[in-house]
């Protein structure tokens, strides 16, 4: 549907995929395309293109640091016992 009534937009419009937004590899260059594209709106602010792979990964891959906070955590618990 959304595709069909603003085909005048099509030229200008990304598509981002969920497999690639969250890959290790393309994830980072497609927060980055989106970032550029959302610059282009006005009152959009973006942040700085070389932060983008930093904050995508604390929002995207953020469970993949869970288990190393969690063994500090616990590690600090341990030492504190002892």
């Amino acid at each position: 549907y959304w595709m069909e009534r603003f085909d005048k937009f099509n030229k200008d419009r990304p598509i981002f995929s969920y497999e690639a937004l969250t890959d290790d590899i393309q994830g980072p260059e497609e927060a980055i395309r989106m970032t550029q594209f959302l610059a282009q709106s006005k009152g959009v602010v973006p942040i700085e293109e070389e932060s983008v792979p930093c904050v995508w990964r604390a929002v995207v891959k953020y469970k993949d640091q869970i288990p190393d906070a969690n063994k500090r955590r616990l590690n600090e618990s341990r030492r504190r016992l002892d």
